[in-house]
């Protein structure tokens, strides 16, 4: 029987030596409450809980993982991690104008502080020479690989972080003619062949950083930055499939290709909707086979779907000029062809001339002229429209309402028409000032 006791004990603590603990990171908030809950996203995974009464959070992530960057997003910011299997952490989070300023204690607290020392940070400056601007990325990066070796960490992540410090440093460097230009006002500046010869040489095909936000951005101005001479006179679709067809046939490594496929076609549908998705889906099946990437793509066509002509139109009521309350319902038996702007937007003023023409001219028509500002501030609205003489159903939105968000309207102007009985037409009209806008109003049956 003692035999047996002492057998148990010993296959007891074996088993407690041998299981793996869960990695937990407690987060806190010190201060003024978070407006939203806070998100914390690892390389798998994206973890959304409730934040409790003391500010607090605990998140508890798998025993097993690869070790990996990831982020914690606070409201309208985000604090860079590095989460590794069994070296949890506490972070304490005060906001300070409002920018995260994190404490790190725990087992995984000394990388973490490394990435969010604040002597990381540079700004650069486009008033420099090409040249200058150049030399001072290369001394920038030297400064930072010699304050990364002076923290002795293992070999494994000081070869990964050497590698997103260089395209966190470089990450201006495709930005660098647009700004250059119009902060220094030298028109006639042109990048050299040292310029793109730089380029060609920080950027590299790596899968170890494809998840990574800042090598996203690179590669994907990289690619913009190859076809930035191909872009006159041609339409959007066909500057899509000119952008995929430099990736397919010039890139070799699989998840860069698979990234960079899904990340140019999601976005052209995300904006222009799936009317040309016939002539961009095989390049989608051949080259994307991630099923959370054809899950979230899936989703976002089918917001399309749900906006597609023939469907009803999700319905709005907002406040006019004169502080009436106007739904959709309310213009039933006209057509409406809807303007989303906003005084701030210059696209969208510079079409305010002909919307006013369309206006005069069907001002006794069977249609509707409605625009849907999305100023935030009233009384700028109020004080634009006034002064501009602006005619039409001038109404204000609420940000981020269901209308806003089902027709997926992320960038404006936003034109959309819908018909006599509240059935979309096109979620994506033509502008006022494209011919083909008068040309279609003129085919519209019973106008």
């Amino acid at each position: 029987m003692k035999k047996f006791a002492f057998w148990a004990v010993i296959a007891i603590a074996f088993a407690s030596c041998s299981r793996t603990s869960d990695t937990i990171i407690r987060f806190h908030s010190e201060g003024s409450p978070l407006r939203s809950t806070p998100i914390l996203m690892t390389k798998d995974s994206t973890y959304t809980l409730p934040i409790d009464s003391t500010q607090s959070v605990v998140y508890t992530l798998p025993a097993v993982f690869e070790p990996a960057y990831g982020a914690l997003f606070l409201d309208d910011s985000h604090v860079l991690l590095y989460i590794e299997p069994g070296k949890g952490f506490d972070v304490t989070i005060k906001m300070e104008e409002g920018k995260p300023i994190p404490t790190f204690t725990g087992k995984g607290a000394g990388k973490n502080r490394y990435l969010n020392n604040d002597s990381l940070h540079y700004t650069p400056d486009y008033n420099l020479t090409e040249a200058e601007f150049m030399t001072s990325l290369d001394a920038c990066l030297k400064n930072r690989f010699t304050f990364l070796d002076a923290q002795h960490f293992d070999a494994p992540f000081t070869e990964l972080e050497k590698k997103r410090l260089t395209y966190t440093v470089y990450a201006s460097l495709p930005d660098y003619p647009g700004y250059h230009v119009f902060q220094t006002q030298q028109w006639e500046y042109q990048p050299t062949q040292a310029y793109y010869d730089k380029i060609d040489s920080i950027f590299t095909e790596d899968a170890d950083l494809v998840d990574l936000a800042v090598y996203q951005q690179f590669i994907r101005r990289y690619v913009v930055m190859k076809q930035a001479q191909n872009v006159d006179n041609i339409s959007d679709l066909q500057y899509a499939r000119n952008e995929l067809d430099y990736v397919t046939r010039h890139f070799r490594e699989p998840a860069v290709i698979e990234h960079l496929v899904d990340n140019i076609i999601y976005a052209y549908v995300e904006r222009l909707g799936i009317s040309d998705l016939p002539s961009l889906s095989p390049f989608y099946e051949n080259y994307v086979h991630s099923v959370k990437k054809k899950a979230t793509f899936k989703a976002l066509c089918d917001k399309w779907i749900r906006i597609a002509p023939g469907q009803p139109s999700p319905s709005f009521a907002y406040r006019d000029i004169n502080g009436q309350e106007v739904s959709l319902s309310d213009l039933a038996g006209k057509y409406v062809y809807i303007d989303v702007w906003a005084t701030w937007c210059g696209p969208c003023c510079r079409e305010l001339p002909a919307l006013k023409k369309l206006e005069e001219k069907y001002a006794h028509r069977n249609i509707h002229f409605v625009s849907i500002s999305c100023d935030q501030d009233r009384s700028v609205w109020e004080k634009f429209v006034k002064e501009e003489k602006l005619n039409g159903i001038q109404l204000q939105s609420f940000r981020n309402d269901d209308f806003i968000k089902t027709y997926m309207i992320s960038t404006i102007p936003r034109f959309i028409l819908i018909d006599r009985e509240g059935r979309i037409m096109n979620a994506h009209m033509s502008r006022p000032s494209e011919p083909e806008t008068e040309k279609f109003i003129e085919t519209l049956e019973g106008l």
